[in-house]
């Protein structure tokens, strides 16, 4: 009976595995058609060895720049958030992400209303921090034709919180995964500004 379990509960694991496997490449073939690209950030290794409450666990802040040698104008799609294991595989329990932002460097809004100034003429409307998941909801993806326009030298933070709520459980490590979803602009194809109130840029 206990090689029976450990059978089923490898195969469960190996279906968690494919099936990430198999969302991802259709997901990448997607974005291809619809010209979205795709950006992935890593935090720290976090190490798991004790019960963590709810903002009380490990976390990081850290850039997310989408290309800093190019001051290039691209629409921000949607954000996905994945625990994964230090050599970037899926765990399959992801239940250790409290919560994940995206925001500008230090949520800064003095800073946040000079880029928004100085590279939008202050049509931009975006607050400090623009994309927030949390337990049960690991990705935020707007409607075709919406996004947030940024430039890919914009200074974007990445801020993420582990946690873990499970009495019993073998010590281990992860990251926290993020992958920022992005169109370059084209005029042919107009794009509507997400902000505060829609904005034509």
């Amino acid at each position: 009976m206990k090689k029976l379990v450990i059978r089923l509960a490898s195969l469960c694991a190996l279906f968690l595995v494919v099936d990430w496997y198999m969302m991802d490449v259709h997901g990448s073939l997607v974005n291809q058609l619809s010209g979205v690209q795709t950006k992935t950030f890593k935090s720290p290794v976090f190490h798991i060895d004790r019960n963590y409450p709810s903002m009380q666990g490990p976390e990081a802040l850290y850039p997310a720049v989408i290309d800093p040698t190019k001051h290039e104008l691209v629409w921000l799609t949607g954000v996905e958030f994945l625990n994964v294991d230090e050599k970037g595989v899926p765990l399959k329990d992801q239940e250790h992400l409290c919560h994940a932002q995206i925001h500008i460097k230090g949520s800064d809004v003095k800073l946040v209303k000079k880029l928004n100034k100085d590279n939008f003429g202050g049509k931009r409307s975006m607050p400090a921090r623009w994309f927030t998941t949390f337990p049960g909801q690991y990705d935020v993806m707007l409607p075709d034709g919406f996004g947030i326009p940024v430039y890919t030298d914009e200074p974007l933070e990445l801020g993420v919180m582990a946690f873990n709520q499970k009495k019993e459980f073998e010590p281990f490590n992860m990251k926290i995964q993020a992958k920022i979803h992005y169109k370059k602009h084209n005029e042919n194809e107009p794009m509507k500004a997400v902000g505060r109130g829609l904005t034509d840029i």
